[in-house]
C-alpha cells in the first residue's frame, strides 16, 4: 500500500529533487533514501541523505568529508570525475583527488576551463580532450528541482500500513 509517483519522461532523481525542494519550502526536514551520489547535491541544513547499503547518513559535513567539496559543488565534481554507477562519464584520467584540487582553486568547471593555461600539461591535455564529456557529465549530474509535480500528502498516505509486510 505504498504510493508510487511517476511522470513519463522524467527521471526518478528529478522527482525526488522536486519533492525535496517542495518540502523545504514548507519548512520540513527531509531524508532522501538513496545511494546515488548525484542526490547529495540536495543535502543542506534541512535535507539529509541516507545510504542504506552503506548504513551512512550524509549531512553537509559528511558530503564534504566524502567528496572534499560541499553539496553545492557535487555537480561540478561529478562533471570532472564522473560516476560509473550512474553512467556519468566525467573526464577520462581525472579522479577525485585532482577534481577536488581543481575545484578548490577554480570553484567551477567553467572557471577551470577558463584557466587551462595555468595547469600542468598532463592535466591540461586530459581536460582539453574531455571538455565535452565534462560538460555533459555536469548536465547529467544536475538534479531538476522545479518540475510541475504537486505534493499531495493525503493521496500518498497508505490506506493500510502493515509493518510486518514491510519488514519481509
Amino acid at each position: 500500500s505504498i504510493s508510487v509517483l511517476e511522470k513519463q519522461g522524467v527521471e526518478a532523481d528529478d522527482i525526488i529533487g522536486t519533492l525535496a525542494v517542495q518540502a523545504i519550502k514548507r519548512g520540513w526536514r527531509t531524508a532522501v533514501i538513496s545511494g546515488d551520489k548525484d542526490l547529495m547535491q540536495l543535502v543542506d541544513e534541512n535535507v539529509t541523505m541516507i545510504d542504506t547499503m552503506k548504513d551512512k547518513t550524509y549531512d553537509v559535513a559528511a558530503v564534504k568529508e566524502k567528496f572534499g567539496v560541499g553539496p553545492d559543488k557535487v555537480v561540478e565534481i561529478l562533471g570532472l570525475m564522473g560516476d560509473t554507477s550512474d553512467n556519468i562519464p566525467g573526464v577520462p584520467g581525472i579522479g577525485e583527488k585532482t577534481a577536488v584540487t581543481l575545484l578548490a582553486k577554480y570553484d567551477t568547471l567553467e572557471s577551470i576551463y577558463a584557466h587551462l593555461g595555468e595547469l600542468s600539461e598532463g592535466v591540461k591535455k586530459k581536460l582539453e580532450a574531455g571538455q565535452d564529456s565534462a560538460r555533459l557529465s555536469r548536465k547529467l549530474a544536475q538534479i531538476v528541482t522545479d518540475l510541475d509535480i504537486p505534493l499531495d500528502l493525503e493521496r500518498a498516505r497508505p490506506a493500510v500500513f502493515d509493518p510486518a509486510a514491510v519488514e519481509n
